[in-house]
């Protein structure tokens, strides 16, 4: 028989067909007539055509239909899948009945009114996979015009959907580098801490410790990379991009994640740090008030004339004043050798002064008290006159000019009035 016989026996058009020879569903004989093919039907591929259009009409797919024609096994596993998908489409297709009979079809004069009303019918709803993807069993009865349009329109669907993903990964990479960028302050701002904290202003052993953490992030890098190169390079040409671009988005996604919690961890340590830094601007402020305090108690004595045993009682003074001093706080906020200076010297030159008994040159000591005095009420002076918490702190660091020349000056201060102390009083 002849195409166009099978055609009206079938009930099918000629191209549906082509169409299923094409797709190796059907396999009419050929022979060859002056060097053109003839096809040649026979009864039994108009029954295999009725059968193919049966199954068809039932929403098996073309490549269901071989699958159970070549493998008959495979037809229940097809089936359960059938059944499930059926199921699904009558639950939806009840569920539209329903809301269509609620509807009053004159009252509804635009699609928007139309889209609202079916609005939660499809809310859960995927869209059709032709909107999708290109469904090459739909180009049936479709001319080459249609078909080229077809094609086109799929290979532009797919495009806008892959410049989007290409859009939303350099959205998601931008975002990426401010977090790295607020991250990175929140780094640089609590390195900078570190020099509030003693053990970290002296010892810089916790610097090599980071050599060995670079080393293996920057070894897992690079055994990270080397793997997902390996992969890529087995890929074909058209999988390689989109493969790319995954990976690309899910490494975005983890850097995303880590900064996000690297940003919490700091800034939660910053809360605590800045805490620490008052803290320890308190305790300068405290230290060097008590110093000022016992310098101005000392002037009052030095200055009264009053006998002895009214200077029992600033010595009483003095001497909890000086002994106290290294245990306020962090003891010697300032890291210099004032404490050094209270017990070698202050002490016990004003105790050699209120001493009856005494055998030191009294003028001499009185007269060493009193620039001793006069130079230390000055330094707590230069180191008070600005109450600021975040100055006192500033001032117990290494790393800044000013407190590393308060402290020079402290030491060089020290060191001469102890000497004089030492010749004094032996």
């Amino acid at each position: 028989m002849k195409i166009k016989d099978v055609s009206k026996l079938a009930g099918l058009t000629e191209k549906t067909i082509r169409y299923y020879e094409e797709k190796l569903l059907i396999f009419p004989s050929k022979e060859v007539i002056n060097g053109r093919e003839f096809r040649s039907y026979s009864e039994a591929d108009v029954d295999k055509l009725n059968l193919i259009a049966n199954l068809r009409k039932l929403d098996f797919s073309i490549s269901d239909i071989i699958t159970m024609r070549d493998n008959p096994e495979s037809i229940t596993t097809i089936l359960q899948e059938y059944s499930s998908r059926t199921t699904n489409e009558f639950a939806f297709k009840n569920n539209i009945i329903k809301r269509l009979e609620q509807l009053h079809f004159e009252s509804i004069t635009n699609i928007e009114d139309l889209s609202e009303k079916l609005k939660d019918a499809s809310k859960n709803r995927p869209l059709p996979v032709s909107d999708i993807e290109f469904e090459f069993y739909k180009i049936d009865g479709l001319t080459k015009e249609e078909l080229h349009r077809e094609l086109i329109n799929y290979n532009e669907r797919l495009s806008t959907k892959f410049k989007k993903k290409i859009r939303n990964t350099i959205i998601f990479f931008s975002i990426t580098q401010i977090m790295f960028v607020i991250l990175s302050g929140y780094l640089w701002k609590a390195t900078y801490f570190l020099g509030y904290i003693p053990s970290f202003q002296n010892d810089i052993s916790w610097r090599k410790l980071l050599i060995p953490l670079f080393v293996l992030l920057l070894w897992v890098f690079i055994f990270v990379f080397v793997k997902v190169i390996k992969f890529i390079s087995k890929l074909n040409e058209e999988d390689k991009a989109a493969v790319a671009l995954r990976i690309c988005r899910y490494s975005i996604l983890v850097l995303i994640l880590s900064f996000s919690v690297g940003i919490i961890i700091s800034t939660q340590s910053l809360k605590t740090m800045e805490k620490m830094k008052t803290e320890i601007g308190r305790d300068v402020s405290q230290e060097w008030n008590s110093m000022y305090q016992m310098v101005h108690y000392v002037d009052m004595y030095l200055s009264s004339g009053e006998d002895y045993r009214e200077g029992i009682r600033y010595r009483l003074y003095v001497n909890q004043n000086c002994y106290n001093f290294a245990y306020n706080g962090y003891g010697d906020s300032l890291h210099t050798k004032m404490y050094d200076l209270l017990i070698s010297c202050y002490d016990p030159a004003f105790k050699e002064l209120v001493d009856p008994q005494s055998k030191a040159d009294i003028d001499k000591v009185r007269q060493m008290l009193k620039r001793l005095n006069i130079e230390l009420k000055e330094i707590c002076t230069y180191i008070l006159l600005n109450n600021s918490d975040n100055r006192m702190a500033d001032l117990t660091r290494y790393d800044l000019s000013e407190a590393t020349e308060l402290r020079q000056r402290i030491n060089i201060f020290v060191d001469k009035y102890c000497k004089q102390a030492e010749s004094l009083l032996g």
